[in-house]
């Protein structure tokens, strides 16, 4: 099997491929792409895109970044 990554002798390259390889991945998340507004509701923080809970996409989280995971996450599913 061949190495796509190629590799020195101290990783920077393979480090650098990873790395990128890290952000494309981020960019690419809804969160990122649609920015949702971020609150805090009571005790939790709340990504939403849209004008209200009905109507929008929300993620919750006692983090900002657990909210925009549970975004993600939400921003997949589909309504019943």
């Amino acid at each position: 099997m061949y190495n796509l990554i190629p590799e020195t002798d101290n990783g920077h390259i393979g480090a650098s491929a990873v790395n990128i390889y890290q952000y494309s991945c981020e960019i690419n998340r809804p969160s990122y792409i649609h920015k949702p507004k971020l609150n805090i509701d009571g005790n939790m923080w709340c990504a939403l895109y849209g004008d209200d809970l009905q109507n929008g996409v929300a993620g919750f989280g006692k983090s900002p970044e657990e909210a925009y995971q549970d975004f993600d996450k939400n921003w997949a599913k589909r309504i019943l």
